[in-house]
């Protein structure tokens, strides 16, 4: 949970639930942790709900040709 702290803080993100309620890990088909390049977990955010400090309505979008959402 600390290098996910880390990680939103540099970002100029708050997370207001520090349980970690809403990291997601994966593993792999043999039941290990999925890994990023440096070896450290692989981990996704599910829920950004108890986030805080960023307007998520300005976020690029994945697709070139789409605009971001109104608020």
């Amino acid at each position: 949970m600390k290098r996910v702290q880390e990680r939103l803080n540099l970002a100029g993100i708050e997370d207001l639930n520090p349980r970690g309620t809403h990291i997601l890990l994966s593993l792999t088909e043999d039941n290990r942790l999925v890994l990023d390049k440096d070896g450290h977990l692989d981990y996704h955010i599910c829920s950004f709900d108890m986030l805080e400090g960023l307007d998520f309505t300005e976020l690029p979008s994945c697709h070139d040709d789409a605009t971001p959402a109104k608020a």
